[in-house]
């Protein structure tokens, strides 16, 4: 839509015009001729960036009044562009040598461009243009690689450091002009322009980004480059509706790519682009003037060139990047070993292919980048107390497994066997002969019911039910098969192994408590997940099979790369892991603080008071990435006037009532010449919309992106269209005003952009030192003040008590006062730093002293690959190491052995000697009851004897009573018959 303010009028010989309006209605309206002046040159006064500049159609004068060259000079627009562009660079290159030092957001950065120089692998944190683009200005200005940027503090020597910041700012100054651009192709006036033009010039966000080497300046750039091709395209369609303006649309397309290139959240203007386009498609589409060839021929266009060629572009930069970087890098542990020994310098020195009982195997697991299945003499000092078992991401012998059957060892005697799905198999530990294990113990970093200890358990002596383990192929659609009997191979098949207690080998991202140079844990899982219970047999080496086939990885293709590397990008936080990088202190406070801080909060960052910290030291100079709160401020305001707008059209449509005519366009231009209310209107409609869409998107679909490397800068883009709503809405309310009434307007949103500025500019530049009292005088702005020092007043006055006691105490407690603390970023962790205040330059120094010494030794222990692994290496055995362990072990099984045997024996005497007293006791009661039945025998007879004795003498009494008896009775006899003779006689 071009711009009705500077429209030309029609000419003599049309009296009618006929205007097509948003409802597809034709509206026929007369016009009064104007009579062009004649001496109007069309030609010495045409705008270099509008096209319909001849009149002035508002004031009824030409353009080319006679004016001093003074005059010309200043009111011409090229040099109006000039001296914004002016305005922008002195903002922005004012101090840009502070801070001299590197500071953590220009790492990656600074790192990826010494990558590019010594052409080394790397997964990057984002899409690779940013690094190419600053990697070129490096070598233009001489720099060849030859210095490593290792932590955020570092001062560089022979880094181009600042000339890549005064890069970086000349790029965030473009914004400004570019918006005036912006402004002025969608058809407005350039008091519009120039207002969006100032609300950027005092952006305090996009000031203290484009000071360093951020990718959120190339960003910017190319969001606003895709906003202005794709508002030259919208002008071109509106004054030449049915020809399609390709090249504008391809520029659009072309930017788009490289803005997605730079980072992901390019993709963000993409949405607003196509937003866009539809409501233009749904426009035309009530318009019997385009035909429906033209309609769909308007949206295959549009999607080749804002959808298909953002997408090939950004594929095309990515297969150059990788062009660039063939060698291997100290991203290699964190990549597969198909992708890693693709790189020239990595080779992997082949392998058997088949797997037999016996071989010697090396497992990797494939769910993490935490290496083999690992092994060593350290045992766990909780659970079991057994050795440990972990994943190891170095090539070391404690790595190696020789597999054998559950039901016996394999030896040489034994004929090859090879292994195949769903066996039944124990691992033994190469080095220290102790087989693959697991109970009910718990692992060591957490009492997870479903998951257990994994250990190295035993000796090839010993045979144990938990040292049992079953091969399972997973085949390609990630199932296994129970009645399968595949053979396993190594490198090609996938396995996962089930123990006898039916749970599954695993590993996870968690590293092992209490240790000082802690890997990777394992545990035995039930209901495992597959992806991290899935392992692969990368080397095998068996005496037996050394003619037969060997195995190597393939190499991969471009396609795959792009895969795999894109992968890793969307895991950044958990695939790379520096350890330099210093990690929060255990403080709670301190970790509630941080993880507040880190909560994704776009429209916090849009309209809210968050910030985001770059640098800051103990003396009070501080970087902070802080939106200007003012423009904040009327970017609400800005859009709740849209919306109230839309939302009462809405209702007055509903009702079909009119607008008031003291509030509609139609008084609002009826002085002009050739004024047309309803174009107005349209030209404002599309124009709020456009940047209202644009901004509101460039926040809400943040929430979208990965949460890895999203801050507060991403939201930098949605500023730039901010800007450019403020100016049109400002432009639409003050429409029916007089010319010097909107120019007061546009001058007051500057002053109070100013005043905005003049509050953040100490923490956008840095160079300012700051106290506590400073940071709390700024309202609606959310800083750690406690971050400052505080300006106390020491009391000097001498104590009046008398008492030396409490003039002690005061003073000691004076010195406690004194006493400040803060937190120093150390390689992988933060310390404690105490200081006097009052001494804050000086903590400065010392800090800066500390962190170089110690950053440099971490530097010289922790290099290359080790560098970005979050297992470090540590010594492996040698042959001969191993030798003895093997030796001893063996040496220990055998007087195990022998103590067994021993104890076998010593049980077995004694279970003979229990035997023998068994049966002497059994002889002995036997012996006791015989003795006792003798006994009771004798006992019974004598009794028995006693009893006839009784008898017989009972028998004998009773006999000599009757021999008595009768010998009383002979003699009474006798008596009587003597008696009876004597009578006689």
């Amino acid at each position: 839509m071009f711009s009705l303010r500077y429209r030309r009028p029609p000419s003599t010989s049309s009296i009618s015009s006929s205007i097509t309006s948003y409802d597809g209605q034709e509206h026929h309206q007369q016009q009064q001729p104007h009579i062009r002046p004649p001496h109007h040159n069309t030609m010495d006064n045409q705008s270099p960036f509008y096209y319909d500049e001849e009149y002035d159609a508002k004031t009824k004068k030409p353009n080319n009044t006679r004016q001093n060259y003074f005059t010309m000079i200043f009111t011409n627009e090229y040099m109006g562009v000039v001296i914004i562009m002016f305005f922008s660079l002195l903002f922005r290159l004012w101090s840009i040598d502070f801070p001299s030092l590197v500071i953590s957001t220009e790492l990656e950065i600074c790192n990826q461009i010494n990558w590019y120089m010594s052409k080394k692998f790397f997964i990057g944190a984002y899409p690779p243009l940013a690094g190419l683009f600053y990697t070129a200005f490096a070598w233009y200005f001489g720099y060849s690689g030859d210095e490593q940027i290792y932590y955020a503090g570092q001062v560089p020597s022979t880094f181009p450091l600042q000339e890549l910041r005064i890069v970086s700012a000349i790029m965030g100054a473009f914004l400004v002009p570019i918006v005036y651009l912006t402004v002025r192709r969608l058809g407005h006036g350039r008091s519009t322009a120039t207002t969006a033009a100032g609300l950027l010039i005092f952006e305090n966000g996009l000031i203290t980004q484009s000071k360093f080497l951020m990718p959120e300046g190339l960003l910017c750039l190319f969001c606003s480059l895709a906003a202005l091709s794709w508002a030259a395209q919208i002008q071109r369609q509106e004054k030449e509706p049915f020809i399609i303006p390709y090249v504008f649309q391809a520029t659009t397309g072309l930017f788009l790519g490289f803005a997605l290139s730079v980072k992901w959240q390019g993709i963000i203007p993409l949405a607003a682009v196509w937003i866009s386009t539809v409501t233009y498609v749904w426009k035309i589409l009530g318009e019997r003037h385009f035909n429906f060839k033209y309609i769909i021929k308007q949206c295959l266009i549009r999607f080749m060139t804002t959808a298909i060629l953002p997408t090939f572009i950004y594929f095309m930069l990515f297969q150059f990047h990788l062009d660039l970087i063939p060698n291997a890098g100290d991203h290699d542990l964190a990549v597969s070993p198909p992708l890693r020994y693709s790189l020239e310098g990595n080779e992997f020195s082949p392998s058997q292919q088949d797997i037999a009982y016996g071989s010697s195997i090396a497992l990797r697991h494939l769910g993490t980048n935490g290496g083999y299945l690992h092994s060593h003499l350290k045992r766990y000092e909780s659970g079991s107390t057994q050795q440990e078992v972990s994943t190891y991401p170095y090539e070391d012998m404690n790595n190696i497994w020789v597999i054998h059957k559950a039901s016996e060892r394999w030896n040489a005697t034994h004929p090859v066997e090879y292994v195949k799905n769903n066996d039944r198999v124990v691992l033994e530990h190469y080095s220290t002969l102790r087989k693959l294990h697991s109970h009910d113990h718990k692992p060591p970093s957490n009492n997870k019911k479903e998951q257990f200890e994994v250990s190295a358990y035993g000796d090839p002596t010993i045979a144990d039910p938990n040292d049992f383990w079953w091969v399972q192929i997973l085949f390609d659609d990630d199932e296994t098969d129970g009645d399968d009997e595949t053979p396993i191979k190594a490198i090609d098949t996938r396995i996962r192994l089930l123990h006898s207690r039916l749970c599954h080998l695993l590993s996870h991202n968690v590293r092992m408590p209490n240790e000082e140079k802690p890997q990777q844990e394992v545990v035995c899982m039930h209901a495992a997940s597959k992806g991290l219970s899935t392992w692969s047999i990368e080397h095998a080496y068996h005496e037996e099979l050394e003619e037969e086939e060997t195995t190597s990885y393939k190499k991969m293709t471009r396609l795959e790369i792009m895969k795999e590397v894109h992968q890793h990008m969307l895991n950044y936080q958990s695939v790379i892991y520096d350890q330099l990088a210093p990690t929060p202190p255990a403080d709670p406070k301190y970790q509630l603080q941080l993880l507040r801080a880190r909560k994704i909060k776009p429209m916090n960052w849009f309209f809210g008071t968050a910030t985001y910290r770059l640098w800051d030291q103990v003396s009070g100079r501080s970087v902070y990435i802080a939106m200007n709160p003012a423009a904040k401020i009327m970017t609400f305001i800005s859009l709740s006037i849209v919306v109230m707008y839309v939302a009462l059209n809405m209702v007055l449509r509903k009702r079909q009532v009119k607008w008031p005519r003291s509030l509609s366009f139609e008084l609002a231009g009826q002085k002009w010449a050739g004024y047309d209310p309803v174009a107005t209107r349209e030209l404002y409609c599309q124009s709020i919309t456009f940047f209202s869409t644009a901004s509101l998107i460039q926040a809400l679909a943040l929430y979208l992106m990965p949460s890895f490397n999203l801050k507060l800068t991403d939201s930098l883009p949605s500023a730039y269209f901010s800007a450019g709503l403020i100016a049109v809405v400002l432009d639409a309310v003050t429409l029916r005003m007089g010319k010097k009434a909107q120019s007061y307007a546009c001058l007051l949103v500057l002053l109070l952009s100013f005043y905005g500025f003049s509050q953040l500019y100490p923490v956008s530049y840095g160079n300012y030192f700051w106290s506590q009292n400073d940071c709390k005088s700024v309202k609606g702005i959310n800083f750690d003040c406690n971050r400052y020092p505080v300006q106390q007043v020491i009391n000097t006055k001498n104590n009046d008590s008398g008492v030396e006691d409490e003039g002690q105490e005061e003073e000691e407690k004076d010195k406690e006062r004194r006493i400040a603390t803060v937190y120093v970023d150390m390689p992988g962790k933060a310390e404690l730093y105490r200081y006097h205040i009052g001494h804050e330059m000086q903590a400065d120094h010392h800090i800066s002293a500390i962190q170089y010494a110690s950053f440099s030794k971490a530097y010289q222990e922790a290099t290359g690959v080790e560098r970005y692994h979050r297992i470090q290496s540590t010594p492996g055995p040698s042959e001969s190491e191993v030798a003895g362990w093997q030796k001893e072990i063996f040496s220990q099984a055998k007087k195990r052995a022998k103590q067994k045997q021993k104890q076998i024996k010593a049980e077995k005497k004694r279970k003979e000697k229990e035997a023998q007293k068994e049966a002497q006791a059994q002889k002995g009661e036997e012996a006791q009851k015989g003795e006792e039945e003798i006994d009771n025998k004798l006992e019974e007879k004598e009794a028995e004897e006693q009893a006839q004795k009784e008898e017989q003498e009972v028998v004998d009494n009773k006999m000599e009573e009757k021999e008595q008896e009768q010998n009383i009775n002979q003699d009474i006899e006798d008596e009587q018959q003597q008696q009876e003779e004597n009578e006689e006689a």
